[in-house]
């Protein structure tokens, strides 16, 4: 017979504060979708801006002032300076937690032949903290570099294609326990 759990007064109120805490839950699921959804936007080269909050800020770097624009139209030019001919995103991490995301993510795109005419696409990791505004639109986007430049492989757009396929399906799925 199972005997009954006894947990002290201290446990179960750091418990309760911590649920009370923690009111995003019902969203997070949304809020994944909506970050998938603007990163497919990304990747056709769809109209991103209304995935924006007017006053957003892309934060690319803290070196300089430049590396930090304001403005969904200035975001968006950023944006599309950065897609990759036929590019895909694979998804390894999108952690939701209390109107942040972090998104570790896998760029893929073609490349064009090399020298020998044979054809190539890279890939490139990357990190994103992306904050939401009450509307669930982006407030803020940070870019986190990862210290390897993009890998250049051999392969077809359908290479590359299986290649993103494959990414998205060994990233980690995350599962809810409450």
């Amino acid at each position: 017979m199972d005997q009954p759990v006894n947990y002290s007064e201290d446990s179960v109120a750091i418990f309760a504060a911590e649920v009370a805490e923690v009111s995003d839950r019902p969203l997070r699921d949304c809020v994944g979708r909506f970050v998938r959804g603007f990163f497919k936007s990304f990747d056709t080269g769809s109209d991103i801006k209304y995935f924006f909050s007017p006053g957003a800020r892309l934060v690319d770097g803290l070196v300089a002032p430049g590396e930090v624009l304001a403005g969904a139209e200035k975001i968006v030019g950023w944006f599309r300076s950065k897609r990759g001919p036929n590019q895909q995103t694979a998804h390894n991490l999108l952690l939701v937690d209390r109107g942040r995301v972090t998104c570790y993510v896998t760029h893929f795109w073609t490349a064009g032949p090399d020298g020998d005419g044979k054809p190539l696409f890279r890939e490139r990791r990357e990190v994103y903290v992306i904050d939401l505004d009450e509307g669930l639109r982006i407030k803020r986007f940070e870019k986190r570099y990862h210290k390897s430049d993009a890998i250049t492989r051999y392969g077809t757009s359908e290479a590359m294609e299986a290649a993103a396929e494959e990414a998205e399906n060994n990233g980690m799925k995350m599962r809810e326990r409450f």
